[in-house]
């Protein structure tokens, strides 16, 4: 048994060995069959996912802020309530963003665009946490994007199979 056991661990040069598995006899399957289909599953799962078939959508477009494009910041598309899906978001860089893997299934979508800026002020630094320093200060930076475009968002939309355009011009007025 011995040398059979050597012969499957040579086949299979990773690091996982048949004889690392243990299998209780009652059970009345062998460790080898356990062994072999553990590595077939693993070399075949990375196939389960591969391709467009999983219905998800690519969706890109631009965000401008009172009328200029935003610098930076994030977007997020949200499932709506009754859209079942998952969350998909992006980066926006110089007024556009871009989700072309792994984007929404189709369904409607909550948006919330956040971006962050410094303010100019000087605040303390936590005073808890790695690399506290009591006393020290560090530039302030706010979320200045209006509550009804994130936390209290008003944005939904609509994201169809294949690819999506949305373009979002967001007004920094009156909340």
């Amino acid at each position: 048994m011995a040398a059979a056991t050597q012969m499957s661990d040579q086949a299979f040069p990773c690091s996982i060995r048949q004889s690392d598995f243990v299998i209780p006899s009652s059970l009345g399957i062998s460790s080898f069959v356990i062994f072999h289909v553990l590595c077939l599953s693993l070399l075949l799962a990375p196939l389960a996912g591969c391709g467009r078939g999983d219905g998800r959508a690519t969706v890109a477009g631009e965000v401008s802020l009172d009328g200029a494009p935003l610098a930076t910041g994030l977007i997020e598309f949200t499932p709506a309530p009754g859209t079942t899906g998952v969350a998909a978001g992006g980066v926006i860089e110089n007024g556009s963003y871009a989700i072309p893997e792994k984007g929404p299934l189709p369904g409607s979508y909550q948006v919330r665009i956040t971006a962050i800026r410094a303010t100019g002020r000087q605040v303390p630094m936590p005073t808890i946490g790695p690399g506290a320093r009591p006393g020290a200060m560090m530039e302030e930076k706010v979320q200045y994007i209006p509550a009804r475009y994130n936390t209290e968002t008003e944005l939904v939309v609509e994201i169809e199979a294949g690819k999506n355009r949305h373009n979002f011009e967001l007004d920094e007025g009156d909340e």
